[in-house]
């Protein structure tokens, strides 16, 4: 592995430029990088060592390409490159839709806290529209007026990823969360948009992760991951 090099993966669809390219250090990281944007992005060899070009152009490259299939083992790697990537200007955000609430686990429509974003080609990210609205089902000692309380930005991020899980792994399968990771980088604030981007990991397999990150106003706001159990046959409607 390289550690010295800097690769820089550019978008290839028309985006601001501040949000065009993703800058990673190493081989491994633009491997990943390559697995979750797949078709969306280029690799800049502008300056790179012949070693790393050799390595783009070979059969090793072109079966990533062939088969982008992340792991969970990787699952840090996942979170930093996802922490770099940011897919508001590749959105149609006049074409957001409800989620069911079977989808995210719940009885009543009014306390689904998301909506998704029809899904990009070629890219293993899925996208939520998070609604900071307060819901009947958390009940709160105290309102903060500008910024999102921690268990209900917790409770979209889960709404999130149940909502990818039911989409991504296989129809009588189901997801059981074992362990939870969330890094706070700044405030969630209440009266804005909050993009919601999550990347599962490990279907047909034992084990599952979903990688997720909160964009507002174009930063990031808080990266992390669940990581569960995948288990057969759904003993309930969901």
């Amino acid at each position: 592995m390289c550690e010295t090099v800097k690769f820089e993966l550019s978008f290839k669809k028309g985006i601001p430029k501040s949000e065009k390219i993703i800058s990673v250090s190493t081989l491994e990281e633009a491997i990943i990088s390559e697995k979750i944007l797949q078709s969306n992005l280029n690799i800049s060899e502008s300056g790179l060592p012949e070693n790393i070009k050799i390595w783009h152009e070979s059969t090793d490259f072109l079966k990533i390409k062939n088969n982008p299939k992340l792991s969970v083992i990787d699952v840090k790697s996942i979170q930093k490159i996802l922490e770099k990537i940011n897919l508001s200007s590749l959105l149609d955000w006049n074409n957001i839709y409800q989620i069911e609430k079977a989808l995210v686990h719940k009885n009543l429509k009014e306390n689904v806290m998301i909506r998704q974003f029809p899904e990009i080609a070629d890219c293993q990210i899925y996208s939520f529209l998070g609604n900071s609205s307060l819901t009947p089902e958390i009940m709160l000692d105290h309102v903060h007026k500008d910024h999102v309380e921690a268990i209900i930005i917790s409770e979209i991020c889960r709404q999130a990823v149940a909502a990818t899980a039911e989409e991504y792994l296989e129809k009588d399968t189901q997801f059981f969360i074992s362990e939870e990771f969330k890094k706070y980088y700044r405030p969630v604030l209440r009266d804005k948009d909050m993009l919601v981007q999550v990347i599962p990991v490990g279907k047909n397999s034992s084990i599952g992760l979903c990688v997720f990150t909160i964009i507002q106003n174009n930063q990031l706001c808080l990266s992390g991951y669940l990581l569960g159990y995948i288990r057969g046959e759904k003993n309930e409607k969901y």
